[in-house]
């Protein structure tokens, strides 16, 4: 067990009904991740609910191996993307191309469909973030890329702190990722075997399938114990939407938020989010049923039935999902990577049952 002092966060006084409920089981849930030794790092939380922040706890190290402890201005990459469409590319992407954007559109557009379109949908791992920029400098008028419009119109204009593209002054507020140690991996098994399941998806895939081409087209994005490079500096400033997302976990959580409120997306368009566009189908990336749509991925909703919670996992562990019909947004970051994601990484999952289960016992405002 590790002592922990800088656990530090506080709920909102409007919310004095559930206040103690949620100090005393939300803060010791967090806590209790860290002393029973889920969280190896540092890890945020931030809860919305009504367009009102009610929860924003984070703790533990920025930086373990140096001593840096995560405070309320540490920022981590939170890997978080929902994709579906060029899986996979025919032809390795350097460095160099992925900071191209012309070189970037001419390998896209010369890339044949994975498969007919329309028959079959995959996961997208990193071509999501390429796709998106190219869209986003045809439509806007003055041909912006993703991080540079997503800067103007969101992030400025609503004062959020998330960072498609991170300033090199910044790089200092930046946590850094640690990878799961073999006792560690064999942990998270053991408490929910499903973890196998991923583990055999990044690894155990055969040569010539569409996954392994995913691990291939990216080379110099690698993350093992032996070379991490999401840890590097310079890939932090590129603006890679699909996986070098920077933020803080009360800013993703806002981002959502926003979202619910109808200042982002009409209500109409709101409205369609609340069920994913695939269900039971099989996902060409991931060999398993994937709910997914509207550039989102879906979960079950722990404590309301049949109601989808609708967000993205990120590789590791962070999380952000949001519960359309009561308007609660839940937000999950950490820089000490699990092996499950989303509902299969212990810690968001017990953070975010927690949570619903305070929500639901007493009557809020």
């Amino acid at each position: 067990m590790t002592r922990l002092d800088n656990i530090t966060g506080f709920v909102h006084p409007k919310y004095a009904k559930i206040e103690k409920i949620f100090k005393v089981e939300i803060q010791e849930s967090f806590r209790k991740n860290f002393h029973d030794g889920w969280e190896r790092e540092g890890a945020a939380i931030a809860v919305y609910h009504k367009g009102e922040l009610i929860v924003d706890l984070q703790g533990g190290y920025a930086d373990k191996s140096s001593g840096r402890k995560w405070t309320p201005e540490t920022r981590t990459v939170v890997f978080s993307a929902t994709k579906a469409g060029l899986a996979a590319l025919d032809e390795p992407i350097s460095r160099e191309d992925a900071k191209n954007f012309e070189k970037m559109a001419y390998i896209i557009a010369k890339q044949k469909p994975n498969w007919e379109p329309g028959t079959k949908s995959g996961y997208h791992a990193v071509t999501y973030g390429w796709i998106v920029d190219q869209i986003v400098r045809r439509v806007d008028p003055r041909r912006r890329s993703v991080g540079q419009f997503f800067r103007e119109e969101v992030a400025i204009k609503y004062g959020i702190d998330f960072h498609i593209g991170l300033p090199s002054s910044e790089e200092h507020t930046v946590s850094r990722l640690s990878l799961p140690s073999t006792a560690h991996v064999l942990k998270e098994i053991i408490h929910d075997p499903r973890v196998l399941f991923v583990l055999g998806v990044i690894h155990l895939r055969s040569p010539t399938s569409i996954a392994r081409k995913v691990k291939k087209n990216t080379q110099w994005l690698k993350l093992d114990q032996n070379l991490n490079t999401f840890n590097d500096p310079e890939l932090h400033t590129m603006e890679q939407v699909a996986a070098l997302g920077i933020t803080k976990a009360r800013d993703l959580a806002r981002l959502f938020s926003l979202m619910l409120s109808g200042e982002l997306f009409s209500k109409q368009l709101l409205e369609r989010f609340k069920t994913p566009l695939i269900t039971s189908e099989i996902d060409e990336i991931v060999i398993a049923p994937l709910p997914k749509g509207y550039g989102f991925l879906y979960e079950r909703h722990p404590t309301a039935g049949k109601c989808w919670l609708v967000g993205h996992p990120g590789f590791g562990g962070s999380t952000v999902m949001m519960d359309m019909e009561d308007e609660v947004v839940i937000a999950y970051v950490t820089n000490g990577l699990k092996t499950g994601m989303g509902e299969l990484t212990r810690t968001y999952r017990h953070l975010r049952n927690a949570v619903f289960e305070c929500l639901n016992r007493k009557e809020v405002p």
